[in-house]
């Protein structure tokens, strides 16, 4: 989805930042835009994006020197084990 946001007041040759307050649970947070407003009496388009969090990861462990893959249970992050499967 798109959200566009129409902004006036602006003062010309002034510099502001984007910067986003609240995201939603699955996204992560944009970093901060810094633009200058120009003089050109043109729109400007400023675009932020969020970008999802991944959810899904899929591990295979596998030994080092045979790369084949085993079938066992993993520690992932200090986390609980995983079983492989």
């Amino acid at each position: 989805m798109i959200f566009a946001h129409k902004v006036s007041g602006l003062i010309e040759g002034e510099s502001y930042v984007l910067h986003e307050e609240i995201v939603v649970d699955t996204y992560v947070k944009a970093t901060d835009i810094e633009f200058t407003v120009t003089e050109d009496k043109e729109t400007q388009r400023i675009e932020m994006k969020d970008m999802p969090i991944l959810k899904t990861i899929k591990v295979i462990k596998a030994d080092s020197e045979t790369k084949e893959t085993i079938k066992d249970a993993l520690d992932l992050f200090g986390q609980d084990f995983v079983e492989i499967q």
